[in-house]
């Protein structure tokens, strides 16, 4: 995993008065880490793990952990009410930021989605901001620690951590069979009947497989046992980055009442937090519906990066590999406009000092070539010339050294018209 410095805080204003006593540099803090939700080499070294060691604890991977989980329950207490209108403003803050943050949705599908203008859903995002500031200050001011002293909590997060790879693109569909394969006995002895159906299209997520294996192995448990008491079949479906487990009664239960909210252990919620996952449940139509939501694979772009430190570029290459980016190294400056020309990427991180030729002259050649001049650019140097190298024509100016998340936020930042948002899953029928 690539080393990580303390992250420097987004510095989108949030109006600190509105979060009432808590200071306005947490509020701050706290916006950061949500925006930072699923980098966890960044949230590894931000200062609001210092602010809330006290519940967080001192071991890094678990305070990540435990972060993630004070953040999604902040941002579920923002849900309104059971019985507000779906169309009330009330939703909005809730819909902002689960949507934004949670589900990693661009901002130009929320303003569909919503309804809202951009600075609608800005001021919005504000305000819910620093609703969630509070929600983690009133953690930080309690006089235990949230997690309690060491025992199964710890014990979990410890073998988590153990059993964590790098995450990386993954197929949740085989996962699933892999996990159905563990669960059948249990389904055959409790006597529920299991029926997989496994959509067309692919299921390409961002995930730990072993831990994504784990987690849905729990899930289908749960399910099962629930299905017992009350002589239910269970329908498990795949979608685009999501996996849905239908309970329905059949026979002489249908006439029963379908459950409406099923307590997850602590074990299901701190392998779905490892995953970046998200579990709902909806009764509606008949039927009980529990959905795990992944993060859906990034749009894969081709970037080429001309930089002759192969350590470097073997650095860039894990980190961004789980990202949707496939890296193309070019290390012989002379022959760089020749190979960018073939492989015509969707952008080109450059360094400058390189012999032979220097990256200016490669610079200036990519933007007085007609059929290369649209490839965004990105300038990454010792040198600290960012007005040189935009008037010549570079997209970006990264100053080395350079950290991953940088990196990934500049990309981003280059490509974002070019991305495509994932589809919804479509709701569940009987």
């Amino acid at each position: 995993m690539p080393v990580a410095t303390s992250p420097r805080p987004n510095s989108d204003s949030v109006p600190a008065e509105s979060a009432a006593h808590v200071p306005g540099r947490f509020v701050r803090l706290a916006a950061d880490a949500l925006r930072h939700y699923y980098d966890s080499a960044y949230l590894a070294a931000h200062p609001v793990l210092v602010q809330l060691s006290e519940t967080l604890g001192t071991d890094r991977t678990i305070a990540v952990q435990r972060l993630r989980r004070m953040l999604l329950d902040a941002v579920e207490g923002l849900r309104p009410e059971h019985g507000t209108p779906p169309a009330s403003p009330a939703w909005r803050p809730y819909r902002v930021l689960h949507g934004r943050y949670i589900l990693a949705k661009g901002l130009d599908e929320l303003e569909a989605e919503l309804g809202l203008s951009r600075r609608q859903i800005q001021r919005e995002q504000r305000s819910a901001f620093a609703a969630v500031a509070m929600a983690l200050w009133a953690k930080r001011l309690a006089t235990t620690p949230d997690q309690g002293p060491p025992g199964r909590q710890d014990a979990m997060s410890q073998e988590i951590s153990r059993v964590a790879t790098e995450e990386q693109v993954c197929d949740a569909a085989r996962e699933l069979e892999a996990a159905l394969q563990v669960v059948r006995a249990l389904a055959e002895d409790k006597r529920v009947e299991l029926v997989p159906r496994f959509s067309s299209t692919t299921a390409q997520v961002v995930a730990n497989p072993d831990l994504l294996r784990q987690l849905l192995v729990s899930v289908l448990s749960l399910v099962i046992r629930v299905a017992c008491t009350d002589e239910y079949a269970v329908r498990v479906e795949t979608f685009p980055a999501c996996i849905s487990c239908v309970l329905y009664p059949q026979g002489a239960s249908r006439s029963r009442e379908m459950p409406h909210h099923i307590p997850l252990p602590d074990p299901v919620l701190a392998l779905a937090q490892a995953n970046g996952a998200m579990i709902t449940q909806e009764n509606a139509d008949g039927i009980w519906r529990l959905l795990i939501e992944l993060r859906p694979a990034p749009e894969s772009h081709t970037v080429v990066i001309v930089e002759d430190n192969k350590d470097l570029v073997r650095l860039y290459s894990r980190y961004l590999a789980g990202c949707g980016y496939r890296l193309i190294e070019i290390s012989d400056s002379a022959t760089a406009v020749q190979r960018i020309a073939e492989i015509m990427p969707d952008a080109v991180v450059l360094d400058l000092m390189m012999s032979r030729v220097d990256g200016w002259q490669i610079l200036q050649s990519l933007r007085s070539n007609p059929s290369l001049r649209s490839i965004p650019v990105a300038v990454c140097s010792v040198l600290n010339e960012p007005e040189l190298a935009r008037s010549l024509g570079a997209d970006a100016y990264l100053r080395k050294p350079v950290r991953p998340p940088e990196l990934l936020e500049c990309l981003t930042g280059l490509l974002e018209p070019r991305r495509t948002v994932g589809s919804t899953p479509p709701q569940a029928t009987r």
